[in-house]
């Protein structure tokens, strides 16, 4: 039986918290009135698609779906659609802050779920102001894994369907977990809907005499370049001399940094993400199931970060690591103080993005010039979230498998 809550130090926590939350919402997502970055490009894909254009003429990194599920964006003038863009995703975080807080309530008492859930919607891809599809996409991903824990299968599935067809690239790995994990109905309900939206975005395509030969080239050529896996895209992203490389995520940054040539970065990077998945596919499969919703969870916290650092992504991209906070609160509530407050240690950078804030607004002369021109600041601190990604996702699955291991031994 829960603990009664009073009104004591967590719910003062989370009056503050809460005010946070607000003021972040008012000011910075609602209150910047110009278009955030990448939403021009959406818009104008958008207003292709529902005007009888090409939206895969040059480069367009996203599925036909994602042009589906966008398109009523395009019946606006860009100006409105950005407020449309705002207000579903202020409703969609809200559905966020609730469901946790549903989920959570049942695991921790009535204050400390409230704080929980509010401390995860504070993380930094949880915000709004920008125009990514990536920002949906990571909500719907947290949201999918939470309904699945609850359980809600069927709602999961839907969830987890639009956020793949939304943005493939950071949601289709949990798809991916979740099947092998044997949630059937949430991963074919999934599926089931991936399939259906394309399905119907390449017939409107198709009548407007748009080949799946442009639409296929056009994806490719964009997976290369905005995901740097061509010399030319990872020029533009990632490479050294970019002074903006540390708005990233990718650890290809910091090895580049080191001296590493581009090929060997993402070699590296992308040998690292498929050697965790192989890891968790050989948990959730060849391991006897002990508890089975605390291992998912374990191998989904432990994929969560190294796909943000293994492949291309950006702090917006962050709010699947709401996934990660929920397990650092179970381990709390289950005893074990000391992993969990590494893990909200190392999910800290992504509440406040440091490095990226800094360099943003103190290109100046004196001594944050100096700064960032050091070996301190392009070696150790602008690339911290870097490392801090990578740490937490190896520490939680070396965690997934001692602790899988000893809670079987318990049961025998």
């Amino acid at each position: 039986m829960r603990p009664k809550s009073t009104f004591g130090p967590w719910a003062w926590t989370g009056f503050a918290l809460l005010l946070l939350l607000v003021a972040r919402t008012a000011l910075l997502d609602f209150g910047r009135a110009q278009p955030g970055p990448d939403f021009p490009t959406v818009w104008r894909w958008s207003a292709a698609f529902v005007g009888g254009g090409n939206p895969y003429r040059g480069i367009n990194p996203y599925l036909p779906s994602a042009l589906l599920l966008t398109a009523p964006l395009g019946l606006f003038p860009i100006a409105v659609a950005w407020y449309v863009w705002k207000v579903t995703l202020w409703l969609l975080q809200l559905g966020c802050l609730v469901t946790g807080y549903r989920y959570l309530k049942q695991r921790l008492d009535r204050d400390k779920a409230f704080v929980a859930c509010l401390s995860i919607v504070l993380l930094d891809g949880f915000s709004f102001r920008v125009g990514n599809p990536g920002v949906p996409a990571a909500m719907l991903t947290y949201l999918a894994v939470v309904l699945v824990l609850m359980p809600r299968p069927t709602l999961a599935g839907v969830a987890l369907g639009v956020a793949v067809s939304v943005k493939y690239n950071l949601s289709l790995p949990f798809l991916f977990i979740l099947a092998l994990a044997r949630k059937w109905r949430t991963a074919g309900v999934a599926v089931v809907l991936v399939c259906v939206l394309n399905a119907a975005a390449l017939i409107a395509l198709a009548a407007r005499g748009i080949a799946l030969e442009e639409v296929a080239a056009s994806l490719t050529r964009g997976v290369r370049v905005v995901g740097g896996l061509d010399d030319s895209g990872f020029e533009r992203w990632f490479a050294a001399w970019n002074p903006n490389r540390f708005q990233l995520l990718s650890f290809s940054v910091a090895l580049n940094d080191l001296g590493m040539s581009s090929s060997s970065a993402n070699a590296v990077c992308y040998g690292l993400l498929l050697l965790a998945i192989a890891v968790v596919a050989w948990v959730l499969v060849a391991r006897p199931g002990c508890d089975r919703d605390l291992r998912l969870l374990g191998c989904v916290s432990a994929i969560a970060p190294l796909l943000l650092t293994c492949t291309y992504n950006r702090f917006y991209n962050t709010a699947i690591l709401g996934i990660t906070a929920i397990l650092a609160w179970e381990l709390l509530r289950r005893g074990n103080r000391r992993l969990a407050l590494v893990v909200f240690a190392l999910l800290t950078p992504f509440l406040i993005p440091i490095s990226n804030t800094i360099q943003q607004h103190s290109m100046g002369a004196g001594v944050m010039k100096r700064l960032l021109e050091s070996p301190w600041w392009r070696f150790c601190i602008a690339p911290h979230h870097m490392y801090a990604l990578m740490v937490l996702g190896w520490v939680l699955l070396v965690w997934v498998l001692r602790s899988d291991r000893a809670g079987c031994r318990e049961r025998q």
